[in-house]
């Protein structure tokens, strides 16, 4: 895995830590599956998202609701000359 985590990959595994039956599901604490506040350890660290899904009546999953908050950090520091 990389370093850093995607926030649509994060995004996701925290959908599927709402839905029963995922494996993601199964592992989720407690806490997460009650307040839709999902904590994804990785190697630079913690990201936390929260989510919401629903289910429609014809039975499919529909992500109602993501939000995650990050930092930027610089990427690169030079002078560009035309």
């Amino acid at each position: 895995m990389h370093k850093a985590y995607a926030i649509t990959g994060g995004i996701c595994l925290s959908a599927a830590a709402l839905i029963d039956g995922t494996v993601v599901h199964e592992i989720a604490d407690g806490h997460a599956k009650q307040t839709g506040i999902v904590r994804i350890g990785h190697p630079t660290g913690v990201s936390q998202f929260l989510v919401s899904v629903s289910r429609k009546p014809s039975g499919e999953f529909e992500l109602t609701k993501s939000a995650t908050a990050g930092t930027s950090r610089r990427i690169m520091d030079g002078q560009v000359y035309l």
